[in-house]
């Protein structure tokens, strides 16, 4: 190699570690700082920027009074105590004495299946699953007339 190539390849040598290290990346809202001896990225107050989705999650709950066959539902509620407390209200409506939560969930979907001697509550990510599972403890617990009373879903809503 001869001392013009040498001189090029330290000259893009030094360029190529100048750019790496003017490259430093900081995180969105940050910004490089350097002081004597050190550098570091620095909260600059500017909110970064999430180009994805955001999702708000949504409740539901089931309520029962099985002494009246009473039933209360809530769908796609803002927080548990809002989805409880709907759902029981509607039990009592359904002439229910004493309304209880049997099933509160979120982002996802319920079922209760009613069987000739019990009933069973059941939740999962589609409503087809959440009847389906519900069905089969039905039968597993070795009841009869296992059938869909009711299904719902609480499924995330997207905000952004």
């Amino acid at each position: 190699m001869n001392q013009t190539s040498v001189a090029f390849v330290m000259a893009i040598s030094a360029m190529f570690l100048t750019t790496s290290f003017a490259a430093y990346a900081c995180p969105p809202g940050s910004t490089l700082q350097k002081g004597n001896g050190w550098e570091g990225c620095v909260q600059t107050g500017i909110p970064s920027t999430n180009s994805g989705p955001a999702w708000k999650t949504q409740w539901g709950a089931i309520a029962t009074d099985g002494s009246s066959a009473a039933l209360g539902t809530a769908i796609e509620a803002s927080s548990k105590r809002i989805a409880e407390r709907a759902a029981l209200k509607l039990c009592k409506e359904d002439g229910g004495k004493n309304c209880k939560i049997k099933l509160a969930y979120y982002n996802q979907c319920a079922s209760l299946i009613s069987g000739d001697r019990l009933f069973f509550v059941q939740s999962a990510e589609t409503r087809e699953e959440a009847v389906s599972d519900g069905l089969d403890r039905c039968r597993h617990a070795g009841d009869t007339g296992c059938s869909e009373h009711y299904s719902g879903c609480s499924l995330p809503k997207q905000v952004r």
